[in-house]
């Protein structure tokens, strides 16, 4: 399943400490998922199709939405 992180009025600390603390959350997403995109970690000008989003943050601008 492809996934993507999309970080919305978030930092990209926010993210790294997010997986950071989770490590049987990447242990599960590194077996059963494919990251495709996340702007903290992958740098990609075209945010691919995914099967799942992991949205954080929360939504300020009608960019966000």
């Amino acid at each position: 399943m492809k996934v993507n992180i999309v970080s919305l009025a978030c930092c990209a600390g926010c993210v790294s400490s997010f997986i950071d603390s989770h490590e049987a959350f990447l242990e599960i997403l590194s077996q059963d998922f494919e990251i495709v995109y996340s702007p903290t970690f992958i740098d990609l000008s075209d945010i691919p199709n995914v099967d799942l989003s992991i949205v954080e943050g929360g939504i300020r601008t009608d960019e966000d939405m």
